[in-house]
């Protein structure tokens, strides 16, 4: 029976972390911030059209970079970034003033070489 209990503990104590993986890793251009929801906008180069798109479902290149550092949302910085698609509890409305883009998380960023 402890052996069992032992084998349950470690389970759950062992949490595994899949979010930084190559799948992940992309990068991208900081080419603004939306106007509504005060959130930089990244873009993703065409060569990685199929990866994002199968990893948030979007055709899109162009993305609101949700928990995006604000040291790296300077317009034109090249970046280096681990993304997630952004639950949607975690988007909220914004005023409509500018265009929509699908969201994307930051996991981690770092300026690219």
């Amino acid at each position: 029976m402890k052996n069992y209990l032992l084998i349950l503990c470690l389970l759950f104590a062992c949490e595994t972390t899949d979010e930084l993986t190559p799948e992940n890793k992309f990068k991208v251009v900081v080419v603004g911030e939306s106007i509504d929801c005060h959130l930089p906008i990244i873009q993703f180069l065409e060569k990685d059209s199929v990866r994002i798109n199968e990893l948030v479902s979007s055709n899109s290149l162009t993305f609101s970079a949700y928990k995006l550092d604000s040291v790296y949302a300077k317009v034109g910085q090249n970046l280096q970034v681990f993304v997630e698609p952004t639950e949607l509890k975690k988007q909220y409305a914004c005023i409509t003033l500018g265009l929509s883009y699908p969201w994307l998380t930051i996991i981690e960023a770092d300026v690219a070489d």
